[in-house]
């Protein structure tokens, strides 16, 4: 098919210009009686495109509800940016889309609320036991929240060929997918500790104390993102690497095999986050033990900026190695894609 293309002259490109045009006509023939699968389907995807046409010509701004009301995005994309910023703020509208997000962010507002009034009272045992309930389920989403919140690679794999045909580097691609579920699932964690943070809030002789309470809630806003960043390349990575290990798509799988198989992927990357946290808590932790003689508690602010720039550090390795593994996964080849 491709000699006439590097044919020399112009006899060499009429020699192999007729076995490529038996192989045109061969194709079309077989294209022609092919069966009508292919046709359903391109009906089916006419029928898509022109309702989607009808939808702008009509003037709507976005996909509509089960009611029939105009769902629009939270917020707009912007025309101009980042090319990648298109698949992150395609993965957090489609969060914050669901209605189901609408109603848990609903109730953690007004449980908020309820709880903060509970804890001045007296007898604040419920604002007690929404607390510490708030915040074991803040720190168990460490563990359990990477295989929960999948608005990642996880589900855009099945489309990893539309993936790979968009003109951007694999590193920009991974960056885009992890950071959106790692968004997500900091702003879940981060929820559930602030509801714990108000609910003891009226409680004076708790341990520790208010002031320490408070710097606990700050250290989390300040290393909880970094830390589900790893926890979701980890997660995305496994994805790549072991495609029929993770479940792709939205589907969830049920029965024993998936229970076993859900523990067992839950043990290895606890054991892969602990690893990848072993750097940055060491070198953290010797610059506050170096310091803190020297500049007493300030010690936490320097040794706090190593952390960080560790796991940062960590990250755009792993993204690194991340996108140039996604760049030459062959969709055919790793059975993914469609």
């Amino acid at each position: 098919m491709i000699r006439p293309l590097t044919a020399a002259s112009a006899s060499a490109w009429l020699n192999a210009l007729w076995p490529a045009l038996i192989l045109l006509v061969l194709h079309y023939v077989w294209v022609v009686r092919s069966d009508t699968a292919f046709e359903e389907a391109a009906a089916a995807v006419s029928l898509q495109r022109a309702q989607a046409l009808s939808e702008r010509q009509a003037g709507s701004p976005g996909p509509r509800a089960p009611g029939g009301r105009v769902t629009p995005p939270l917020f707009r994309l912007a025309p101009e940016g980042w090319p990648a910023g298109a698949i992150l703020w395609k993965n957090l509208v489609a969060v914050t889309r669901t209605q189901r997000v609408r109603n848990v962010a609903l109730a953690l507002a007004i449980g908020a609320v309820i709880v903060t009034a509970l804890s001045f009272k007296p007898e604040g045992t419920l604002a007690e036991i929404a607390g510490w309930f708030a915040v074991t389920w803040a720190g168990a989403m460490t563990v359990i929240g990477p295989q929960w919140v999948r608005n990642d690679l996880r589900s855009d794999l099945l489309k990893l060929d539309m993936l790979r045909s968009y003109p951007l580097r694999g590193w920009s691609v991974v960056i885009a997918e992890v950071g959106a579920s790692a968004l997500v699932l900091t702003l879940i964690q981060l929820s559930l500790l602030v509801i714990g943070y108000l609910a003891f809030l009226g409680n004076q002789s708790m341990v520790p104390a208010l002031d320490e309470r408070t710097l606990l809630l700050f250290a989390a806003f300040v290393f909880l993102p970094g830390i589900n960043l790893l926890g979701m390349i980890i997660q995305n990575g496994a994805a790549l690497l072991f495609p029929a290990w993770v479940r792709l798509g939205s589907g969830r799988p049920a029965g024993v095999e998936a229970l076993g198989q859900n523990m067992l992927m839950m043990v290895v990357f606890v054991a892969l986050l602990a690893v990848t946290l072993l750097l940055p808590v060491a070198i953290g932790g010797g610059a506050f033990l170096l310091l803190h003689r020297a500049i007493d508690g300030w010690a936490a602010l320097p040794a706090t900026v190593l952390v960080l720039g560790t796991i940062a550090f960590e990250a755009a390795l792993l993204v690194d190695w991340l996108g140039r593994l996604f760049e030459r996964t062959d969709p055919a080849a790793a059975g993914i894609g469609g």
